[in-house]
């Protein structure tokens, strides 16, 4: 009899044992849930691009900027506008991508532009245009021009010249810009 309460008792002393075990595991899963947990999210380090810089600047050139770079960082890279830059013709939050050309025009300048014509029309069609005859066209760099020939290739011709702002890193004021100077042909 004796032997049986001592193995009751031992019985009795684990199975509190392991209970008391259950009840503080339990108790720190729950202080443990109610922690805030800190996640750290580090942001991707942002690429530099480079944009040519021409015109109504103090330092006219190739800048190097962050990508996501709006116009008024390129021009502050450029040492800034010349007093006699036309600002009414720039949207300085607009974006700017890698290798493009910036020109920033001048209160001063001629209103002609360097377009080169399509043959007999005075305007360049956007669905004929090669890169080379894009280029010509004020704020189309080699970046644009790239990207304007490939949308056409894989959606076909445009079929209106407000159709060119679905082409990545052109803005509607941009072809408002380009709008006296561009054509569709009919066939777009």
């Amino acid at each position: 009899m004796w032997e049986g309460a001592v193995k009751s008792r031992i019985q009795l002393a684990l199975g509190a044992a392991v209970c008391i075990a259950i009840v503080i595991l339990g108790m720190l899963v729950w202080i443990d849930r109610m922690t805030p947990v800190t996640i750290a999210i580090s942001a991707s380090p942002q690429q530099e691009i480079q944009v040519d810089v021409r015109g109504a600047v103090a330092s006219p050139g190739v800048v190097t900027v962050l990508s996501g770079a709006r116009l008024q960082h390129v021009a502050d890279a450029a040492g800034g506008f010349l007093t006699d830059a036309d600002m009414s013709k720039l949207n300085l939050a607009g974006r700017v991508g890698d290798g493009e050309v910036v020109v920033i025009p001048s209160i001063n300048d001629v209103a002609e532009s360097p377009v080169t014509p399509a043959a007999g029309s005075g305007l360049v069609d956007i669905n004929t245009a090669t890169e080379a005859e894009l280029l010509e066209l004020p704020g189309i760099g080699e970046v644009l021009s790239g990207r304007i020939v490939a949308y056409r290739e894989e959606h076909g011709p445009f079929s209106s010249v407000d159709d060119l702002q679905l082409v990545e890193g052109i803005s509607p004021r941009m072809v408002d810009d380009l709008r006296p100077m561009i054509t569709v042909s009919s066939g777009g």
